[in-house]
């Protein structure tokens, strides 16, 4: 047996590259048509939101806060008086309105991220876990506990990350990760335990997220504690309410 030529193998990639190409031009367009319809069904999802604010609210003549800017509408979008009609799911495109409830849907390119770890609790609480995990797994322990260094160890500005974000102070400390309820903000931090049971995180409190297996705990630390003290919770329900 002889193997492949130089020649026979440029044809072979020849054709690769065309078939290539023939399933991106079929591809593509399906994509993109499913695009389109995705951001359709959410306009439509939006305008509905506004339109049972406004006639089902049980306000006389309700009007929306105008909006100056355009946002993605979150759980804790207090310009969002309407998410109860959206069932709390969070938007994919940005909208902007007016107070006569003119609704504009833009592009997903005019959406900035909240930071450059994400925007949600879970995105952003999921990033720090793994350059906490990166740092331990590289030098064989974790950042110091203390800030500045809680934060610079990771390769992160303290100066920013000191201060809360979207109403959530974000503490490294060891191998977890705290999520704090700012005192004295006007956000509030619910999450539910792994029962199903709401619970609001009192004022400067944290939801302690451990990064070597990923479980989160209400209030408490799990070292040195009574079983009966720690609440487990499941970190994928922290929503942040504005209230």
């Amino acid at each position: 047996m002889r193997g492949f030529t130089l020649i026979e193998t440029l044809i072979v990639l020849a054709i690769l590259a065309v078939l290539v190409a023939m399933v991106s031009l079929a591809v593509g367009p399906v994509i993109a048509q499913a695009n389109t319809e995705a951001a359709q069904a959410e306009f439509e999802a939006v305008s509905t939101a506004l339109v049972a604010f406004k006639t089902l609210d049980g306000i006389e003549g309700a009007v929306l806060p105008e909006r100056e800017a355009p946002a993605v509408i979150t759980e804790a979008d207090s310009d969002a008086p309407f998410k109860v009609y959206l069932n709390y799911l969070p938007t994919r495109f940005a909208y902007a309105w007016t107070l006569d409830g003119v609704l504009t849907q833009l592009a997903n390119d005019t959406v900035q991220a909240l930071t450059p770890l994400g925007s949600t609790p879970q995105e952003i609480s999921t990033s720090i876990l793994a350059l906490m995990t990166a740092l331990y797994d590289e030098t064989g322990h974790w950042a110091r506990s203390w800030s500045p260094y809680s934060y610079t160890d990771l390769g992160l500005d303290a100066d920013v990350w000191g201060e809360a974000i979207g109403g959530i102070r974000y503490g490294p400390n060891s191998a977890y990760l705290g999520l704090a309820n700012v005192s004295g903000d006007e956000y509030q931090v619910y999450v539910q335990t792994i029962d199903g049971v709401e619970m609001h995180l009192i004022d400067s409190w944290n939801i302690w997220i451990s990064a070597l297996d990923g479980r989160a705990y209400y209030h408490l630390k799990p070292e040195g504690q009574d079983p009966e003290d720690i609440i487990e919770v499941d970190p994928s329900t922290i929503e942040v309410r504005s209230e």
